[in-house]
C-alpha cells in the first residue's frame, strides 16, 4: 500500500508535468486544461493526505512530512495554468518567474522518480533519531562518521538490525571500542540565525514574532508555548559515501533535530558547490529562508506532539495524527529572521585516531583542516510561506527539553 500510494502520487505529478510541457497553447483548449490541472491537484492533495495518515498510523512515535515536494508541484502547475494567479503563487514559492518554477519542478519529479522507495529511506533516519542525535550532538565535524553509510532497506527487521549496529555506542559493540574511523572528504555547510517563534492561536500581526496556527479537523485550536533563541544549522556532505546530513541545534544544545537526506538528494549541495556564482548564491539565501520556516513548523509540531497530545486524549479526542503542518491545515507561518550567517567550508581530514573507553572517551575524533571559508551576512525581512520546500524528517518526542 505504501509503495502504491507513493508511486501513484509521483505518477500523477509526472503526468501533469508531461502535459504541461507538451500541450501547445490553444485558446480552444484553455478551459479543458484548467479543469484537468485542477483535478490533478486535487488527486495529489488526496494522496498526500493518505500518505501522511499511513505513516502516522504505522509509526506513532514520529511524523514524516511527505507533502512538501508534491505541494510545490501542485502550486507550480497551478501557476502555469492560471496566469492571473501566477505572480501571487510564485511570490509565495519564493521564485522570480515561471521558468524557475518549471526547472525546479522538473528536478523534483526526476528525483522522486529515481527512487520509488524514498519513504523507506526517510523512515530509517527517523526510526532511531534519538540514538542518531546522541551520536552527532557535539559536532558533526568532530564525530567519527565511518559507520554512517547508507543502504536501501527492504524490511523493518533489516532496518532495526543495521541502525542498531551502526548507531549504537562504540563500547557496546562486542565489548570493544570501534576503531573504524575512515578518512573523509566533504563539505560542511553551516548557518545560524536568530528566530523568535510564538506558537499562539491569538495572532497579533503587530508583533515581530513568528505565529503558527494549528487547527484540527474537529475545530479545536491548540496554544503553543513561545520559543526563542539562536538556531544553528550544520550541513555535511560526505562525497565518498555520497551521504548528506543536516543537524539543527537550538540555543547551542538545548535541542537537536537531525535531518537525514537520502543519497541522491542534490538540491542544497548543487547550490553550495556553485557559491562563487552570484545567482546561485541568491538561490541559497532563498533556500535558507524556506528552511527556517520549515524548522519553525516542525518545532511547532513537536511541541504539539509532546505537550498537547495527552490534553486532547483527556478531552476524549482520538488523534489519528496531529494536523499536517505543511499542507491541508490552517498553518500560517510568518518567520522573522535577522543576521543569517552562512559559512561554506571545504574540509580535508587528517589521519583519524581511535579513542579508548579506558580513557573515558567513547567515540572516534577526526581532525580537520579548514581549506576555505566564506561568510555572508544578510538582513532579512518577514518571509511568509505556509509549507515546506522538500522532504524532511523529524521525530521522536523528547527531542525538545
Amino acid at each position: 500500500m505504501r509503495n502504491t500510494l507513493l508511486i501513484l502520487g509521483c505518477f500523477v505529478a509526472a503526468t501533469a508535468l508531461t502535459s504541461a510541457y507538451s500541450v501547445k497553447k490553444d485558446c480552444g483548449k484553455h478551459d479543458s486544461r484548467n479543469r484537468l490541472i485542477a483535478n490533478i491537484i486535487k488527486v495529489i492533495q488526496q494522496k498526500e493526505t493518505a500518505l501522511f495518515q499511513y505513516f502516522y498510523r504505522k509509526h506513532a512515535s514520529k511524523s514524516i512530512s511527505v507533502t512538501g515536494v508534491l505541494e510545490f508541484i501542485a502550486k507550480t502547475l497551478h501557476a502555469l495554468y492560471k496566469p492571473h494567479d501566477a505572480a501571487r503563487t510564485l511570490k509565495t514559492l519564493g521564485l522570480d518567474n515561471i521558468e524557475q518554477a518549471i526547472e525546479i519542478t522538473r528536478f523534483i519529479v526526476d528525483e522522486i522518480e529515481k527512487c520509488s522507495n524514498v519513504h523507506q529511506k526517510y523512515e530509517v533516519y527517523a526510526d532511531r533519531s534519538n540514538r542518531f542525535r546522541n551520536s552527532y550532538k557535539n559536532n558533526l565535524a568532530d564525530v567519527c562518521r565511518g559507520e554512517t553509510k547508507y543502504i536501501d532497506y527492504n524490511n523493518d527487521r533489516e532496518v532495526d538490525y543495521y541502525i542498531n549496529k551502526w548507531f549504537s555506542s562504540p563500547e557496546n559493540q562486542d565489548g570493544r571500542v570501534r576503531n573504524r574511523c575512515f578518512k573523509r572528504n566533504g563539505i560542511v555547510f553551516s548557518a545560524s540565525f536568530n528566530l523568535i517563534a510564538s506558537f499562539d492561536n491569538n495572532v497579533d500581526n503587530t508583533l515581530r514574532n513568528t505565529h503558527v496556527n494549528y487547527r484540527f479537523k474537529n475545530g479545536a485550536v491548540s496554544r503553543m508555548p513561545a520559543l526563542s533563541g539562536i538556531f544553528e544549522v550544520l550541513y555535511f556532505e560526505d562525497k565518498k559515501i555520497n551521504a548528506q546530513f543536516i543537524q539543527i541545534s537550538i540555543n547551542k544544545g538545548d535541542g537537536h533535530v537531525i535531518y537525514g537526506l537520502p543519497q541522491n538528494r542534490k538540491d542544497l549541495p548543487l547550490v553550495i558547490e556553485k557559491l562563487s556564482n552570484e545567482t546561485q548564491r541568491n538561490i541559497l539565501i532563498k533556500s535558507m529562508k524556506r528552511m527556517n520556516v520549515e524548522i519553525t513548523s516542525i518545532i511547532g509540531a513537536a511541541f504539539m506532539k509532546n505537550g498537547m497530545e495527552q490534553y486532547f486524549i483527556s478531552q476524549g479526542i482520538t488523534l489519528n495524527g496531529y494536523t499536517n503542518v505543511l499542507q491541508g491545515s490552517t498553518a500560517n507561518v510568518n518567520a522573522i529572521v535577522q543576521n543569517i550567517n552562512i559559512t561554506l567550508q571545504e574540509v580535508k581530514p587528517q589521519s583519524p585516531y581511535p579513542s579508548s573507553h579506558l580513557q573515558g572517551r567513547n567515540k572516534c575524533r577526526t581532525k580537520f583542516i579548514i581549506n576555505s571559508a566564506v561568510v555572508y551576512k544578510i538582513a532579512l525581512t518577514k518571509y511568509n510561506i505556509p509549507y515546506g520546500f522538500g522532504l524532511y524528517d523529524f521525530a521522536k518526542h523528547g527531542e525538545f527539553n
